[in-house]
C-alpha cells in the first residue's frame, strides 16, 4: 500500500513543480520549489526503502554546510531549532540520501521534542553528529525497536505520535548504515533524546582518485 501510494504521489508532485515555474515572485517560487524538491526526495527515500535499499552517488561533501542548510529550512517554518558544530566537515556520502537521513531525525526531534540542537564533533576515527532535544526521551528498552519500520512513540506522550508511519527513523538509519556507519538513541543528560550518527572518517584523496577512474 505505501509503494503504491508513494508510485502516486510522483504525478501531483511534477504537476506541481510545472505550476510553480509560472509564479512570478523569485523568493517564494524558491521557497516552493525547495519544498517540491524536498518531497520528492523523501517520495524517492520511501520508495527506495521499501524496495530494498538506496542506490548512492558518493562524492566528497561538507558535512557542516548540509546540516545547517538542513537546519535552516526547519528555522523557516518555525521550529526553534539551531546548529552548534564544527565550521566545516568533509565526509564521503550521497547529500540527497544524508540530508533526508538528518530531516527524518530532526523532524523527529521537532515532533517529539522540544528546541532541538544539531551538534557536529569530528573525532579520531568518526565524525559524529548529534540531534538533541529536551523532549520526554525514549525508555531505554524501547530505542533499538524505535529504529525499526512501522514503530511510533507512545501515543500518550506527544499530540505527534498519530503521525505518520513511523519509517522516518527506519529510513534514517537505512540511509546512514549504507553509509558504513552507524545510528543509535541515547539518553540526555537532564531529560531528553540524543540521536547520534557515527560516519566512519575516510582518505578523501585516494577515494578522489577512485572516484576520478
Amino acid at each position: 500500500m505505501l509503494t503504491s501510494v508513494s508510485h502516486d504521489l510522483r504525478t501531483p508532485i511534477t504537476r506541481m513543480r510545472l505550476r510553480a515555474e509560472y509564479i512570478e515572485n523569485s523568493d517564494t517560487k524558491a521557497k516552493l520549489l525547495r519544498d517540491i524538491d524536498q518531497m520528492q526526495a523523501m517520495v524517492g527515500g520511501c520508495l527506495d526503502y521499501l524496495r530494498g535499499g538506496f542506490r548512492q552517488e558518493m562524492v566528497v561533501l561538507d558535512l557542516a554546510s548540509l546540516l545547517q542548510a538542513v537546519v535552516d529550512e526547519f528555522v523557516d517554518v518555525g521550529a526553534d531549532a539551531r546548529y552548534d558544530g564544527v565550521g566545516h566537515a568533509n565526509v564521503l556520502g550521497s547529500p540527497d540520501d544524508l540530508q533526508r537521513a538528518f530531516s527524518n531525525l530532526i523532524d523527529n526531534a521537532v515532533k517529539y521534542g522540544v528546541s532541538p540542537k544539531v551538534r557536529l564533533l569530528e573525532g579520531d576515527e568518526a565524525t559524529v553528529v548529534e540531534v538533541v532535544d529536551r523532549g520526554p526521551g525514549i525508555a531505554p528498552e524501547k530505542r533499538e525497536s524505535m529504529l525499526e519500520p512501522f514503530e511510533r512513540g507512545d501515543v500518550g506522550v506527544s499530540s505527534n505520535a498519530n503521525e505518520g508511519f513511523g519509517l522516518g527513523l527506519a529510513i534514517a538509519r537505512s540511509i546512514v548504515e549504507a553509509h558504513s556507519g552507524r545510528l543509535t538513541l541515547d539518553e540526555r543528560t537532564g531529560g531528553g533524546l540524543i540521536a547520534r550518527v557515527s560516519l566512519p572518517k575516510a582518505d578523501l584523496e585516494t577515494k578522489r582518485n577512485e572516484l576520478s577512474k
